[in-house]
């Protein structure tokens, strides 16, 4: 257990001072195949850590959450853990041409209209342990989906998320595979902290 969590608890240290000034979120899901095959023949359940970096255009509510992301294999055949990059990428499509920049928490009272958006993330993953079952291990991933953003306080919003992902194995003979992910993202805007000075 305590090799699952160095990775990502020594990411959060070193660029702790980093987020102290900037806008970012931490994000956690479950992903499970729906097919009773999925786990002789694929990655299997697993588990998500992941931690993103929050940017959006100026005129169109459109957000990009570039981050780093580690997976941990709950019942496969191939890795233990995985290591990778992903790009979350947020339609506000009840919203879009609003160029607001102002927190979550200011629009309450219209949460469906300003908080839902349509998801799309492509990633890279690279599975590891000592098996050698898992000789060429690039997976890359695309997932669809949909969240809700709801504001705690103008710095802090919860979003969960709903999202149908599929891996794509290169360079092997494994079928391809689709998930059901089940998520939670916090997103801190610690940018904020300078407007009410």
């Amino acid at each position: 257990m305590q090799r699952i969590l160095f990775i990502p608890i020594l990411f959060i240290f070193t660029f702790s001072g980093y987020f102290a000034t900037a806008q970012f979120s931490l994000e956690s899901r479950f992903h499970f195949a729906p097919t009773s095959s999925a786990d002789e023949e694929s990655m299997g359940n697993h588990l998500d850590l992941s931690a993103h970096y929050w940017t959006r255009l100026k005129n169109v509510r459109i957000e990009f959450q570039p981050g780093i992301l580690y997976q941990y294999y709950l019942s496969s055949n191939f890795a233990d853990h995985a290591l990778g990059l992903t790009i979350p990428t947020h339609f506000y499509i009840l919203d879009m041409l609003n160029d607001c920049d102002c927190p979550t928490f200011s629009k309450n009272d219209y949460l469906v209209e300003k908080g839902f958006f349509i998801r799309l993330a492509p990633s890279y993953i690279r599975p590891f342990s000592d098996k050698e079952l898992w000789s060429n291990p690039g997976i890359a991933e695309g997932e669809i989906g949909v969240g809700l953003d709801i504001g705690l306080s103008d710095l802090v919003t919860i979003t969960p998320l709903l999202e149908y992902k599929h891996q794509f194995y290169l360079n092997s003979q494994l079928p391809s595979t689709g998930y059901i992910n089940l998520g939670v993202s916090i997103l801190f805007r610690t940018d904020y902290r300078r407007r009410y000075r």
